[in-house]
């Protein structure tokens, strides 16, 4: 038809309404699950530093107890960084069936990703170490 002009790809989260292209804004279900533990880990954190010596190191704890406080810490902080790999990531399975696969791969990609910052904490706590060492021999 000579008076017809081509539609317009689709944006991502754009819907066509009664004729008109419309935007709507739906966080991703991900997101909602991740800001609660988020906000959870910075309340533990809080405590947890509310009784703390202050001190150069670890502050006196051993590997585990300064690993549960890093995995805390590092959940508060980085995981709300993981939103936005969490979404494209819930769009890239969301042709799964089963909403337990999707949920399971999910809980994958939050773990590992905490997994990682907790070995990371390994090397903070040797790091933290030396630097106690070096602030006890220093003048």
């Amino acid at each position: 038809m000579p008076g017809k002009t081509p539609s317009q790809p689709r944006l991502p989260g754009q819907r066509r309404a009664a004729g008109r292209a419309r935007l709507s804004v739906r966080p991703p279900p991900g997101l909602l699950v991740l800001i609660p533990c988020a906000l959870l880990a910075w309340y533990a954190t809080v405590n947890l530093a509310a009784g703390m010596p202050p001190g150069a190191g670890a502050m006196g704890l051993g590997l585990a107890g300064f690993l549960a406080g890093w995995a805390v810490m590092m959940t508060a902080m980085m995981l709300p960084s993981l939103a936005p790999l969490l979404s494209v990531y819930l769009r890239s399975i969301r042709a799964e069936r089963s909403g337990r696969t999707r949920a399971l791969r999910t809980a994958a990609l939050v773990a590992g990703y905490l997994l990682a910052w907790t070995g990371f904490g390994v090397l903070a706590y040797a790091a933290s170490l030396l630097g106690a060492r070096l602030a006890e021999e220093a003048p």
